[in-house]
């Protein structure tokens, strides 16, 4: 599930070597009737409906779930919705929203920089069709989990980390955009759907019969596909997931075994401490002296 994580960084002289720095990443969910935007942003980010907003930056904003409306002062009001990525430039007035009775859930990076401006000069990033559809790509779904995942990296104001994942996330949507003539089967959409959501819901546990249904596949043909794509199945996958995501935990955090155990909902830290064991070879305890 999308949780509420913003996160602002101090300019660095990685902008001079790199001629590219991340202003901010983040992400929300907002329920239906939760009032939009929230507060906690700093002034210079903070805007309503009526007055709209100018940003001193480029601003990559992926919906992931809802629906809403989008308007720029180069472009009418359009609605947007799950799989949509809003491209907002330095000095363009826009504004934004969910539709109160759906809500949706949102992420974003923004960044500046004479080499974000020579990237974002293109007929890919346009001020006159600032809204791409990128569907819920599983590599750029990944690519902003790490950016409000990456606790460590991020709480050490590590910005080449930053601007390689900014980078990243620029080049998977201009490959997304330059395919967009290629017929989507219904087949491939609940795929990338299920990738996304087990992504998403790491920290849970997931019914993938459940699942299956929610993104419109029967549960036999949903397994043997995913089968057929990733080479395992979709629980074995989703296991897989949860270790990596441990590991990660184990490298770059203090949070004891048993914490890394329930945050992943596992059953026990016995029986993530043997899953684990079981997949890298060695114990959580082990792991973390190695690294």
């Amino acid at each position: 599930m999308t949780k509420n994580i913003r996160r602002y960084f101090p300019k660095d002289e990685t902008e001079s070597n790199w001629g590219l720095n991340v202003i901010t990443a983040g992400s929300s969910r907002f329920k239906p009737g939760e009032t939009y935007p929230d507060t906690s942003h700093p002034k210079d980010h903070l805007f309503n409906w009526n007055n709209g907003r100018i940003l001193n930056g480029y601003y990559l904003v992926f919906i992931t779930k809802g629906k809403g409306i989008f308007e720029t002062a180069n472009t009418g009001s359009a609605l947007v919705e799950e799989g949509n990525v809003l491209v907002l430039f330095p000095g363009l007035w826009h504004r934004y929203k969910p539709i109160r009775e759906i809500g949706w859930e949102e992420y974003w990076v923004g960044f500046n920089g004479p080499y974000s401006d020579f990237l974002m000069n293109s007929e890919i990033f346009s001020p006159a069709k600032p809204v791409i559809h990128a569907g819920l790509n599983q590599q750029l779904t990944q690519c902003f989990h790490t950016l409000t995942d990456s606790d460590y990296l991020i709480q050490q104001n590590n910005h080449p980390f930053l601007c390689g994942v900014a980078l990243q996330i620029i080049g998977l949507i201009q490959m997304i955009n330059s395919k967009q003539g290629r017929q989507t089967t219904p087949l491939e959409i609940g795929l990338e759907k299920a990738f996304f959501l087990m992504h998403d819901r790491i920290e849970q546990s997931i019914n993938f019969v459940e699942l299956a249904r929610e993104v419109g596949l029967s549960y036999a043909w949903f397994r043997k596909m995913f089968r057929e794509k990733t080479g395992v199945a979709p629980n074995q996958y989703f296991i897989d997931l949860k270790i990596k995501r441990a590991q990660e935990l184990i490298r770059n955090t203090n949070l004891n075994i048993n914490e890394i155990s329930y945050s992943l909902d596992f059953n026990s830290p016995f029986y993530f401490s043997r899953l684990f064991k079981q997949k890298t070879g060695h114990s959580p305890a082990e792991y973390r002296t190695m690294t």
